[in-house]
Parts: C-alpha cells; structure tokens; sequence
C-alpha cells in the first residue's frame, strides 16, 4: 500500500535529519548507525519509489515535503485539489509537480503566528521573544521540561494543543537524545506547518539530567520541515557559543526573563550573525 511506504519514507527522512542534527552539534559517533537505520527503511520501499528518492537525494537533503494550506511546503507551487486529495488522504504516492518532492498531510499546524516583531536590537528576535525565556524551569526531567517550554508555546499562540507536540518531541528524545555537552539540549517536533521556526528557551540552576548530562539551558525549537536545514545552522550557533563553558553561568544568572533574554542575546550576539 502506499501509505505505508509513505509511513516509511517519513521515517527515513526523519532519520537521516537525526543523522546530520548529530553530525552538527553531538558527538558523531552515531552517524554511521543512524545511516545504517535509515537504509534499512530504504530497502523496504518499492523500487520504483526507492529510485525516486535516490534521484531527489542526490539534490536536496529533503525529498518529502508537507502540504500547508494547500501549497507544497518546500517550493509554494499550489497543488491541483485532485492531487491534494490523494495527499490528504494518504492512499497514493503524489510528487510536486515543481520541485518533485514527495508530498505529504502534515500531523501538526502552527497558528501561523509570530512570537514578536524582529528587534535590530536583538538577533534572536527573528526566532523569539521574551515571552518564551522561562528563567526558572520548574522542571525535574526532561519530559517535564519539554512540557513546560511547550505550554509557553502554546500561552503564546505560537502553536494550538501542545499535547501532540509533546509527544512527537519525546518520541524524538527516544531515538536519540537532544543533549550535546555542555550544560546543553536542543528537544524539538520537527513538522509543525504553517508557521515559523521559534523557539523557548528554559533556565534550570541545578539542572536536569537528561540520558546521563547534566544540562542547564533547554531550547525548544518548533519548526517546519522545510526549516531543517536552517535549523542546523540556528543550534550549531548556540552550541558554538556555548562550547567553552564561559558564557552560560552569565545567562544562568539571569533573574527574570527579560535578563535572560538580554544575555542569551549578549552571549549570542557573534555566532548568530552567519546564521
């Protein structure tokens, strides 16, 4: 059937994004096994679609795209109702007739709105606001930190019932964990469509420990696919500026959250310029 060879390409291509978030900011040592997973799933499609991922990976990291509001997600070209219609109903495979991705109904919306208005000001503006610093997590355990950041979310509109985001996001954590070394995690659902990437950041004093870290700041990342890649570039920043370990006891000392918005920007100020 084709919707379970739709079930494993998402698979697959979640997968393979793992696969380069830990080649970017973790240890690498699991990329190979990660690669190897990912293959797996590859060799239980049909071999006409197998050879069509081929083809799109040898272009693009991404070869599924969601559809959002009716529009493929990756390139915007709007997708005949007739096509749609299989898409949304998941029971044939239907390629962008632009861009040739393979198209997919997206599990979780975004509100489509903005956290705040970009700050010359402050950088991180563009993915934050604020509102979304929580100063003193109350959390004790990764899941319930990643509630936490989450119900920030959704207090903010950011996203609407943050149950299924939760859950996708712990479903991630059991792959692989999002902790990265240095008093660091980057938990987040990748596939919330119709917004934009924003993130809540969380400060826990006496840290969580999260797979055997001990971690400090939390930053939890609500994105659509087509923002993987840019996703990257945002998280290797925050690892980078945070790598020598001199900079989070500033943030760390933050008392409420416009402190803490103001020295997550200070410390971030270099690195998030590239990105």
């Amino acid at each position: 059937m084709e919707t379970d060879q739709i079930k494993l390409l998402r698979q697959m291509q979640h997968l393979l994004l793992i696969r380069d978030e830990h080649a970017n900011v973790g240890t690498g040592e699991l990329v190979g096994e990660l690669g190897d997973a990912a293959e797996r799933l590859r060799l239980q499609l049909q071999p006409d679609v197998a050879a069509l991922v081929r083809r799109l990976l040898a272009k693009d990291r991404l070869f599924l795209s969601p559809v959002a509001r009716g529009n493929c997600s990756a390139c915007g070209l709007r997708v005949p109702i007739s096509a749609l219609q299989h898409v949304l109903g998941g029971d044939r495979l239907v390629t962008c007739t632009s861009c040739g991705r393979i198209l997919y109904r997206p599990d979780v919306k975004a509100t489509g709105l903005r956290p705040g208005e970009p700050d010359p000001k402050f950088l991180l503006s563009r993915f934050s606001t604020p509102k979304l610093m929580l100063a003193d997590l109350k959390a004790e355990t990764p899941a319930a930190a990643i509630t936490e950041l989450c119900a920030a979310l959704s207090k903010e509109k950011v996203i609407g019932d943050p149950t299924p985001v939760v859950a996708a996001a712990l479903a991630r954590e059991k792959i692989l964990t999002t902790a990265v070394g240095h008093g660091l995690a980057f938990p987040h659902m990748r596939g919330i469509e119709e917004g934009v990437l924003t993130f809540a950041a969380g400060l826990s004093r006496k840290g969580i420990d999260w797979n055997g870290q001990v971690v400090n700041l939390v930053v939890f990342t609500a994105l659509p696919v087509v923002a993987s890649l840019f996703y990257l570039k945002l998280i290797a920043a925050f690892a980078k500026t945070f790598e020598d370990g001199e900079k989070l006891p500033f943030v760390l000392a933050s008392l409420d959250a416009k402190s803490m918005w103001k020295e997550l920007n200070k410390a971030m100020r270099v690195a998030v310029r590239g990105v």
